[in-house]
């Protein structure tokens, strides 16, 4: 039974995720580097065949390379499976065709009409009716257009002289043209958009997919995982935050034959996700027990935001507010797994037994997970507040 979406586990932490990375849009961006590795390699042996086979523009973007009868003939080759990776991250708004940007250069190698070189679409699409005027469909851009102080110089060759329709077709290409910045480079050359120095890499098409997949679902803050409890306890609190864990109010709604929706520890009230965190008796004992223990006035722990967030107003220190999170953390996860213990008919600890177990595990995890010094074991369970005493080693930084 599912109870998170896929594709929110996948994100990284930032985007409210586990950081679960998609091997699927591993692939994608591994393919892709292909698709650079054809456009940056003009003169390489594989290159050559590959435009032997498919046409100039190898297949890729929105150029049919060959007529359908003969595609079906190369449809299960290897490049094919490549040409056709753009179907999945267009889904996404990502299309590969307009992320690869083209500096044309002298314009010797670059089809006027053709290639996408000035826009998000090539000239044959984005004017029709001049294509249709244009006499040599396949001319370069030095064949149409000759710079000269700065300025282009247009040659055309149309079938029949433009009508009022075409005329404003042509007005607008030419002042788009003229507001292009071409390069003294004399070959034409690509660039990633999504790259600041223009180079393509697999990382950063991850991240751009990754972002894309992000904004289709709900927004969801960033995850946060303390440093000084295992990741399990982390996704447990992730889970709880997203009211995404197996209450018997739940499992009802989800069509699951219970023979009981109350609480199977208390018995005293319906089973929801609150009420076994937070307002059981059992919880309500145990945070009782941890209040003592820190010797706070009262607990703010008012609703499962109060769980994530863990604040309290006697603690002044980041370090103090993240050692707290993890008593809360570990307390939450420990109320769990004996509510599951009761639900299940395994062995039922005590109160006092469960939060001497919070309290040494606590003490456990947080020492082996600190780095800069040591808990000290008497001064942890008598007065935890204390944390210049706790540290033998280094104090509250």
């Amino acid at each position: 039974m599912a109870w998170v979406k896929w594709d929110q586990i996948l994100l990284p932490y930032d985007y409210g995720g586990l950081n679960v990375s998609s091997l699927k849009l591993k692939n994608y961006s591994l393919l892709t580097k292909w698709w650079w590795r054809f456009l940056t390699n003009d003169n390489a042996l594989w290159v050559r065949v590959i435009k032997s086979i498919y046409g100039q523009s190898g297949g890729l973007g929105c150029n049919s390379p060959l007529p359908a009868t003969k595609m079906k003939i190369f449809s299960g080759r290897n490049w094919s499976q490549i040409i056709n990776i753009d179907q999945t991250p267009s889904k996404l708004g990502c299309n590969l065709s307009n992320v690869f940007v083209k500096d044309v250069g002298s314009g010797l190698d670059t089809s006027f009409w053709n290639d996408i070189w000035i826009g998000d679409l090539p000239l044959k699409d984005a004017y029709s009716r001049l294509f249709r005027l244009e006499v040599f469909k396949d001319a370069t851009i030095s064949d149409r257009i000759t710079i000269t102080f700065d300025s282009p110089v247009f040659s055309w060759a149309w079938e029949s002289q433009p009508t009022w329709r075409t005329e404003d077709e042509l007005a607008s290409l030419t002042n788009i043209i003229k507001l292009h910045k071409f390069s003294n480079n004399s070959k034409a050359s690509w660039t990633w958009k999504h790259n600041s120095n223009g180079a393509f890499t697999t990382d950063s098409l991850m991240q751009v997919l990754t972002s894309l997949t992000a904004a289709k679902l709900p927004p969801s803050s960033a995850t946060d995982l303390s440093p000084f409890v295992p990741k399990k306890v982390g996704i447990f609190i992730w889970r709880a935050k997203k009211n995404r864990l197996p209450v018997r109010v739940k499992l009802d709604r989800k069509g699951l034959d219970l023979h009981s929706t109350r609480c199977p520890v208390c018995d005293d009230d319906i089973e929801t996700l609150h009420h076994s965190l937070i307002s059981c008796k059992f919880a309500s004992n145990i945070w009782d027990k941890v209040r003592r223990w820190w010797k706070f006035n009262q607990l703010h722990l008012t609703n499962l935001s109060d769980i994530a967030s863990c604040s309290n107003p006697k603690l002044v220190t980041t370090l103090g507010v993240s050692i707290w999170q993890a008593v809360v953390w570990v307390t939450s996860y420990y109320l769990w797994i004996h509510r599951n213990n009761c639900t299940f008919g395994k062995n039922i600890d005590s109160a006092a037994k469960i939060f001497s177990d919070i309290q040494g595990k606590c003490f456990e995890w947080i020492n082996c997970r600190w780095r800069k010094g040591a808990l000290d074991w008497l001064s942890w369970i008598t007065n935890p507040c204390r944390f210049d005493s706790i540290f033998t080693k280094n104090g509250i930084g």
